[in-house]
């Protein structure tokens, strides 16, 4: 391989190592506490009815706000497999246990099997959809965005209902970042039934510096409660696909060297 050859290897192996890191870079999350594992608080310090204080039993979620007293979020924070078996702590209704239909409850129709153990593992959260209690949802402010930079969204949820309440129901998540607003496909759910988990893919552009991220819980009828679960929350830079497709052509020219000097 001649000098000029080398110098040409050099410079497209640096080119791809750049392209590396800037993958990796792209990759990094930037939603805090996306996986619901840490908390403050808590019934007898296990997970329960989420509330921003943290105390009286409630749980608070790190680097998430879920509104406050009676006008917050009714939602609870489930460790893996306790929906019901040994549920959540309901604060707001005299520290009651809060389960959802499935194997542990006598719960029918359940797709799937119900162990609501999300692709995620580990807490989840589960938020009232029915309109006069789902409050303003569970948010968090996002800082360090760049206006007009694409952001790619994923979280994992599924569909649920309280345990006692009979009848189909319907959910579906909303999910605002800054002024945009979009919405998962509604998910019918028969009586006692369950949805499995399912992922969710969202592309927002922003258009501030800080943005609020919020995940609301929608559903039908009221009475009925209909519940959103929700875990593995993530937030990223797309790769370009500029990149991509000049991590080709940098391939492409380097085997094209490799073929015009063999001895190499």
């Amino acid at each position: 391989m001649n000098a000029g050859n080398i110098v040409s290897v050099g410079i497209m192996a640096l080119a791809l190592s750049t392209l590396c890191f800037s993958a990796q870079a792209a990759s990094v999350n930037l939603v805090s506490n996306g996986n619901f594992e840490t908390y403050t608080g808590g019934y007898n310090g296990a997970p329960s009815q989420l509330g921003n204080s943290g105390t009286g039993g409630y749980t608070a979620l790190t680097g998430w706000d879920v509104g406050a007293g009676s006008s917050g979020t009714y939602g609870f924070l489930f460790a893996e497999g306790a929906n019901s078996t040994t549920g959540s702590q309901s604060q707001r209704w005299g520290s009651t246990t809060f389960n959802l239909w499935g194997p542990g409850t006598g719960g029918g129709n359940v797709a799937n099997g119900l162990t609501a153990a999300s692709p995620s593992g580990g807490n989840f959260v589960a938020l009232d959809a029915d309109s006069t209690l789902r409050g303003n949802g569970i948010s968090q402010i996002i800082t360090g965005l760049t206006i007009g930079q694409k952001y790619h969204l994923e979280f994992e949820w599924a569909a649920a209902q309280q345990k006692n309440f009979r009848g189909p129901t319907t959910e579906q998540v909303q999910v605002s970042f800054g002024a945009s607003t979009q919405a998962t496909a509604i998910f019918n759910l028969p009586d006692q039934g369950f949805s499995g988990w399912m992922t969710q893919s969202m592309d927002f552009f922003a258009d501030s510096t800080t943005q609020t991220l919020r995940f609301l819980a929608l559903g039908t009828p009221n009475g009925l409660p209909p519940f959103v679960l929700l875990d593995g929350v993530t937030l990223t830079v797309p790769e370009p696909e500029s990149y991509a497709l000049l991590g080709i052509g940098l391939l492409a020219m380097m085997l094209a060297t490799g073929r015009r000097n063999p001895r190499a």
